[in-house]
């Protein structure tokens, strides 16, 4: 197309970091192809991408762990938090959980009882 793109405006990438990605990699692929094909400028910016993606607001980004104790503790402290913030996305629904972390359903139920969520 003739076009070259020198930056993405940092309210962009925020809102990349907000998204909760349901698409996985397809879905990012299509807002950058988007973003491009409405692009204005040499700055990728808020106006270009999906409205779905700006519009975003909540948060599911998984906060960074703590990083006191062993670094067993710390992983364990990190993957709990990552599957209390799935289980909430999926309305507390475990077969939904679980694919959503690419776990069977067996591997997360012992999980939620390593961590004592059940």
């Amino acid at each position: 197309m003739n076009m070259t793109i020198h930056a993405v405006d940092d309210e962009v990438l925020a809102s990349f970091y907000r998204y909760h990605w349901p698409g996985n990699v397809r879905e990012l692929k299509n807002a950058v192809e988007t973003a491009y094909n409405h692009v204005s400028s040499t700055v990728i910016t808020l106006e270009d991408i999906p409205d779905r993606i700006r519009n975003n607001q909540k948060s599911t980004r998984v906060s960074q762990p703590t990083l006191t104790g062993t670094l067993k503790e710390c992983v364990d402290r990190y993957e709990k938090d990552i599957i209390e913030n799935e289980l909430e996305k999926a309305n507390g629904v475990i077969a939904e959980t679980a694919r959503r972390l690419g776990l069977s359903k067996q591997s997360l139920k012992y999980k939620l009882e390593k961590y004592r969520m059940r």
